[in-house]
């Protein structure tokens, strides 16, 4: 039995256009599937928070990634916490600026994107075509280089190549591109060639050191519309 089967039976298609979107108090969720200290550049953070996880009242031996946003697949919903730095993604793309941290809305987007795609794609290889799995395998090596040749220490206490790390890189790198094609800036010192080009050739997010300039101008104009948009319905 598979599960795609039986919700297409019962449920019909599950897309953006019907997913649920649920608000929840708080101000984040642990990713307990995976380790903190095997994610050096969120051990301190909160997924689309500038406030520490202490600042939000996380105890000090929560050993998980912590997010503002999450979709889980089971039934297809999109948590929203009520307190974050909601407002600071709409500005930072209204001032095409630099986000502060990966926006949570567009990580749980990730999620999501990565649940549409078959094992093949993301998982193991069964054609010539790269899984999204071995890029991150390599993005893992060449970050511990680049690392090393900083003289940087507190790197990675291991190389998290499961389901659950992977689909967590997915949402991360989504984010970040997405952000970018919104904004026209780099959101991101650290930049990884095979992970751009496989989220460029399957999901179609534009590289700014790749696309036409004009093509990040009439989105960033698309974006600034539609918070006119919902800015005159306040």
């Amino acid at each position: 039995l598979q599960r795609e089967r039986i919700v297409r039976e019962k449920r019909g298609r599950e897309d953006l256009a019907v997913m649920n979107l649920f608000l929840v108090p708080g101000s984040c969720y642990p990713l307990r599937e995976i380790h903190r200290a095997d994610f050096p550049d969120f051990r301190g953070r909160v997924i689309g928070e500038s406030r520490t996880p202490l600042e939000l009242g996380i105890e000090r031996g929560e050993d998980a990634v912590l997010t503002g946003c999450w979709y889980q697949k089971f039934n297809h919903t999109l948590y929203y916490s009520v307190g974050g730095d909601n407002g600071q993604l709409v500005r930072t793309l209204w001032n095409s600026a630099r986000s502060l941290s990966t926006p949570a809305f567009f990580f749980a987007l990730g999620q999501f994107v990565h649940d549409c795609f078959a094992e093949n794609y993301i998982y193991y290889r069964t054609g010539t075509q790269r899984t999204f799995r071995e890029c991150i395998e390599d993005y893992y090596r060449m970050e511990d280089k680049v690392r090393k040749n900083r003289g940087e220490k507190m790197g990675r206490r291991k190389l998290d190549n499961s389901r659950p790390a992977i689909r967590f890189m997915f949402g991360v790198n989504y984010a970040r591109l997405l952000m970018e094609a919104l904004t026209g800036t780099s959101q991101s010192h650290f930049r990884h060639r095979a992970t751009e080009d496989w989220l460029e050739h399957n999901v179609g997010l534009p590289l700014l050191n790749k696309s036409d300039r004009s093509r990040f101008m009439r989105i960033r104009r698309e974006a600034r519309d539609i918070i006119l948009v919902y800015n005159g319905q306040v």
